[in-house]
């Protein structure tokens, strides 16, 4: 089924002549348009290329780096590492609790240390009854114990998965009746979070898509047009997750590089395709065919998304002088993101509108969105000058409201609480602290050079 096109009323000149001069973006989108099925074809491989390494992005990314790197803090968790493992960052906790005390009933916690031997993902498992008092590793309550296990990996991005399998492997056992194990720790955290992370972006795709649809089908005024967008944010967030990945394999990389990199991605999406999309129907309805519709939107258009993305890449580069890995990896993750969504803005979307023809224009009868949208801000811009102090009055007194709560803002650093209940880590921490008081989770180390 074919929508009849309205047709341009008056042509303002021929379409042989283009209006604006052949500035670089402008020949760029020419050349898109006049080898559109190329560029298609290279979009198309390059996107299903990145797809396997963009859905398995997870598996290169790390739950951690908080840390500031060159800090005392990091000193002492190298030092823990290197001299007390057990004790460092790469350990895990059990905790175990049965009902009798456990001095009277040791055969639960023996049984248990003997499955941890060899588990998936531990190294070295340390029995709690075998060090002092002082260690705090039996509760008070005398039926909990801590049993540390040194999980196995090469480098900090493969602990998360480590812990994930010491989870597994726990909740697998059969305990005695009375008794139950988690897993908690820094790790096991951010492997639930992982998960967790990956299951909520899975959610909040479901949830945001037919709203971000219904937003840009109103936008646009056509379901061809209204793609445009989506496919800019698959293509460039394809390629931008992929980049991530192969990045994460030779440099640690947050699992929230993630979530920016597909937030920014869509957002810039839908910004980058109204640009272009709306300058090439004004160019189409003057009387341009495609071809030179193309070239002249993206002489204007063209050049306002590559300066603005620009501007993106050059305010989140700044994130690269804090020495936090996770700061760095979500400007990181946002910044791949744009420069592939801005790539494919000014090169797949002009050879795919020229290919498209007239299906991305309004249909007969319809009203364009663009026109309607650019007489409601005509008319409101003219209110707003006619009392501009009025209007910067309440400007300001609605942005100062919508920022009044960020007084009472309290910030801190995630923990446990980030993971959903029921989860192996969380119910570990919560069991830790009931048992063993608040804190507990969290010891302070001091280390000190012996004589």
């Amino acid at each position: 089924m074919t929508s009849t096109i309205a047709p341009p009323s008056e042509p303002q000149q021929t379409t042989d002549e283009p209006a604006h001069p052949p500035a670089w973006f402008s020949r760029l989108a020419r050349w898109s348009a006049r080898h559109r099925r190329g560029v298609m074809a290279t979009w198309l491989v390059a996107t299903l290329l990145a797809a396997p390494l963009a859905l398995t992005l997870t598996h290169a990314l790390s739950g951690a780096g908080w840390e500031a790197q060159g800090s005392v803090s990091v000193e002492v968790r190298d030092e823990l590492r290197s001299d007390f493992p057990e004790l460092g960052a790469e350990a895990a906790v059990v905790v175990y609790q049965q009902a009798d005390p456990i001095a009277d009933d040791p055969a639960g916690l023996q049984a248990l240390l003997a499955d941890l031997e060899g588990a998936p993902g531990a190294q070295q498992v340390v029995d709690p009854t075998t060090r002092p008092a002082e260690s705090g590793l039996m509760g008070p309550d005398g039926r909990t114990a801590l049993v540390p296990v040194l999980l196995e990996a090469k480098e900090d991005a493969d602990l998360p998965e480590s812990a994930g399998e010491l989870i597994s492997h726990v909740e697998s056992l059969d305990l005695p009746d009375g008794a139950r194990a988690e897993v908690t720790g820094e790790w096991a955290v951010w492997s639930d979070f992982n998960q967790t992370n990956e299951e909520a972006l899975h959610k909040a795709e479901l949830l945001s898509g037919l709203p971000t649809i219904v937003l840009l089908l109103i936008a646009f005024g056509s379901a061809i047009a209204a793609g445009l967008p989506l496919m800019l944010a698959v293509a460039g967030i394809a390629v931008g997750f992929a980049s991530l990945h192969l990045l994460g394999v030779t440099m640690p990389l947050s699992v929230w590089a993630m979530n920016f990199s597909m937030m920014i991605g869509l957002a810039v999406g839908i910004d980058y395709s109204l640009f272009i999309v709306s300058r090439y129907r004004e160019e189409r309805e003057d009387g341009y065919g495609a071809e030179d519709a193309i070239g002249n939107a993206l002489a204007t258009a063209g050049k306002a998304v590559f300066l603005s993305a620009l501007a993106v890449v050059l305010s989140l580069a700044a994130v690269f002088v804090v020495p936090v890995m996770v700061f760095r990896s979500m400007a990181l993750g946002m910044i791949l993101a744009v420069v592939a969504v801005a790539t494919a803005a000014l090169t797949l979307l002009p050879a795919v509108l020229v290919a498209l023809g007239d299906r991305v224009l309004v249909a007969k009868g319809h009203d364009d969105p663009d026109r309607a949208a650019e007489g409601r801000w005509t008319r409101w811009t003219g209110k707003a000058l006619a009392r501009p102090g009025r209007t910067l009055a309440l400007g300001l007194g609605l942005l100062l409201l919508l920022a009044a709560p960020a007084a009472g803002m309290r910030l801190g650093m995630p923990g446990a609480g980030v993971v959903d209940e029921g989860r192996s880590s969380r119910d570990g921490y919560e069991l830790l602290i009931d048992a063993f008081g608040p804190g507990a989770a969290a010891p302070l180390f001091i280390t000190t050079p012996a004589e």
